[in-house]
């Protein structure tokens, strides 16, 4: 047996151990940290950053336990807020990673693994697979609560696997579990329930009695949800002050009535888009396969504890929640699990290579190529750069150029999340107020909105069908629009505005950033600053080179286009056609930039280069209906009627069904296409 070979229990099996879950902690946390996200990221971050920061009330079930930690996290002296909660949220994720080398070596040591090299071999492997994970790194690198989720699920095995005693920590974490992510409670239960049951039968009863004084007071921090709800801070989902709207918070009842139409089926397209995610790293499932073989044989209760965990996950992402998967919310615990598997099975392989002279050379060699493969192969900047079609949103934005106390009605998580951070932490524009379009039926965003009592008596006592809510949106859309004395609304987009029966003039370009209601646009003095910020962002980060990879500039372009529609909607005609250049410059193929700027260059009055971008538009993407209107447009006015009409028939017969194309077939028979 060669030299770092040691017995189960070892002393020096131990402390090597430690030292290498410490290495493992201190080099995944500097490396989530560099890559943190410096503003606010996509989806939910912002609003959950602005919950922590104002001590408010996160959406459904409120996460107590992260809003905690995320202000805590605000009073570090370095950066922004949001960067210092972004860094947090990379700190737990490295623990996550830690805990995972640590359940890796002590599985492979019961599996009966007794070399240290293999086992850490393994645990490498184990790290880097579930690092490289999109899913687990996409909630690392900005405020998401799925880490912390992940670490108390983690935390538990651990304590199971140190022993009975140790064990019995796995209550009090499951307390904290309630203020977490619902999984965190969820997944924790096979592993109580292992821990009761590897007690005798007869001092079970006891057992429960003394865990549960520490259980309720680990759960009492779900206290924190009412204790907020009564500082009626500008974040404040639900208003969970009384115990009935505590408990429709903790359960999610206004979640799922809103999706109750797409919870507990199970649906084959949910479970394909999470089988491919789960299989990103194709070569760890051997390698899982392997190592589950292995605890079967030797750790039998571990691997069907270890199974009932995957099992649970997947059954949580398939039948209760498929509406995550495709933003990557869910699947965090799977993607782990398969990882730990991997690892255990490479450490078994590692340890039957060690018979041959030579082996273990070949064996560890292999896995720290297979590590490090994947490592290169991660998408790095595509994942630290998701924030930044955000950053538009935060103080030096269209949002510091909209009307005195004026209200921004969002509808997109993104914009609803970004916008409430830049106004309520950042204090961008204090005397905005900020209201999620589809939550205007809510008495909480009401009474932010507006002091109007016939809009205070519209608010509904218990939570409204998903059709109800939405004519009582469109009635208090409705009022706000009528109030003579109201406040200037700003839409993000027109849909809401055109329901409510409100009218404002559009330009051509259907996905305008904001659209005000009354008011004269007042984006022409802050596109052509945001633009100079982004392309100082953009050289400060990347250098005259630009992004490396194909899927950072896919995230930088996008930025770029936002800009110049912001830009085209403020009739900055330069600006626009400058933005758009940029954006098709970073990411030629994307369909979406290249149609832009053809808007841009026609508004420009650069007809043929307006032209030949829009066919480039139209081969990217034949099944966009907008490029193929423009190109009619520009093809009626270039090359004249029959021109217009070729093209139109191409649009046909390649699919393409919109009303649009209806209009502009009617307005070619009357001898137009204006």
């Amino acid at each position: 047996m060669v030299a770092q070979d040691f017995p189960r229990g070892h002393s020096a099996h131990d402390t090597f151990g430690r030292v290498f879950v410490g290495c493992v902690f201190a080099c995944t946390a500097g490396w989530l940290a560099w890559l943190a996200g410096a503003d606010v990221a996509p989806g939910d971050s912002g609003e959950i950053g602005t919950a922590a920061y104002l001590l408010g009330v996160a959406h459904p079930t409120g996460f107590p336990l992260d809003l905690l930690v995320l202000r805590l996290a605000s009073f570090l002296p370095l950066g922004s807020i949001a960067w210092r909660q972004s860094v947090a949220v990379g700190l737990i994720s490295a623990a996550v990673l830690a805990a995972l080398a640590q359940l890796t070596l002590g599985l492979s040591r019961r599996s009966g693994v007794s070399s240290a090299g293999a086992g850490a071999a393994g645990a490498t492997v184990a790290v880097c697979g579930l690092l490289c994970f999109g899913t687990f790194l996409g909630s690392a690198l900005g405020v998401e609560v799925y880490s912390t989720a992940l670490l108390l699920v983690e935390a538990a095995a651990l304590t199971l696997l140190a022993g009975p005693v140790a064990a019995a920590a796995g209550w009090t974490l499951f307390g904290l579990a309630l203020g977490a992510h619902v999984t965190a409670g969820y997944l924790m239960l096979p592993l109580l329930m292992a821990a009761l049951l590897a007690r005798p039968a007869a001092a079970r009863a006891r057992y429960l009695r003394l865990r549960m004084p520490l259980l309720l007071l680990t759960a009492a921090i779900i206290a924190y949800l009412p204790l907020a709800a009564r500082r009626d801070t500008a974040a404040d989902w639900g208003d969970p002050e009384t115990l009935g709207r505590l408990f429709e918070h903790l359960t999610a009842a206004r979640i799922r009535s809103s999706f109750s139409h797409e919870m507990f089926h199970s649906g084959g397209a949910p479970s394909f888009l999470l089988a491919q995610q789960l299989g990103e790293h194709p070569w760890l499932l051997p390698a899982a396969l392997l190592g589950l073989v292995g605890l079967l044989t030797r750790a039998r209760a571990a691997a069907l504890v270890l199974l009932s965990v995957l099992t649970l996950d997947l059954a949580y992402a398939v039948w209760v929640n498929p509406m995550g998967i495709a933003e990557r919310q869910l699947g965090h615990a799977s993607g782990a699990a398969l990882c730990l598997l991997a690892g255990v099975g490479v450490a078994q392989l590692g340890q039957w290579l060690l018979r041959w002279r030579g082996g273990a050379l070949l064996g560890f060699g292999v896995a720290g190529a297979l590590a490090l493969a994947t490592f290169w192969n991660t998408p790095w900047p595509a994942h630290a750069d998701a924030y930044v079609t955000a950053e538009r949103l935060g103080s030096g934005s269209p949002l510091s150029a909209l009307p005195p106390r004026a209200a921004y009605v969002c509808t997109s998580d993104s914009a609803c999340a970004g916008a409430l951070f830049a106004v309520y932490v950042e204090a961008a524009r204090p005397d905005v107020a900020v209201a999620p379009g589809q939550h205007l039926w809510d008495a909480t965003v009401l009474r932010r909105l507006t002091s109007l009592p016939s809009l205070q008596a519209l608010a509904p006592a218990q939570p409204l069908a998903p059709t109800q809510r939405r004519a009582l949106v469109e009635r208090v859309l409705r009022a706000l629009l009528a109030d003579p004395l109201r406040r200037p609304l700003v839409f993000e987009s027109e849909e809401p505005l055109r329901r409510a029966g409100g009218s404002v003039p559009l330009r051509p370009l259907a996905a305008a950033p904001f659209l005000v209601a009354g008011t004269p646009s007042p984006y022409a003095r802050s596109a052509t600053a945001a633009q100079r910020t982004l392309n100082a962002a953009l050289h400060a980060r990347f250098g005259a080179a630009g992004p490396p990879t194909a899927a950072a500039r896919l995230q930088w372009s996008g930025a770029y286009d936002e800009l110049g529609k912001v830009a085209l909607h403020a009739d900055d005609i330069g600006a626009a056609v400058a933005a758009e250049s940029r954006a098709v410059a970073l990411a030629p193929a994307r369909a979406v930039g290249l149609s832009n700027l053809g808007v841009a260059l026609e508004a420009a009055g650069s007809f043929e280069r307006a032209l030949e971008v829009t066919r480039r538009a139209v081969l990217a993407a034949p099944e966009r209906p907008a490029a193929w209107v423009n190109l009619i447009r520009l093809e009626g006015r270039l090359h004249g009627m029959s021109a217009a009409r070729d093209t139109l028939n191409a649009a046909r017969l390649a699919g393409v069904r919109d009303p649009r194309l209806d209009a502009l077939a009617r307005a070619l028979d009357q001898g137009s296409t204006r």
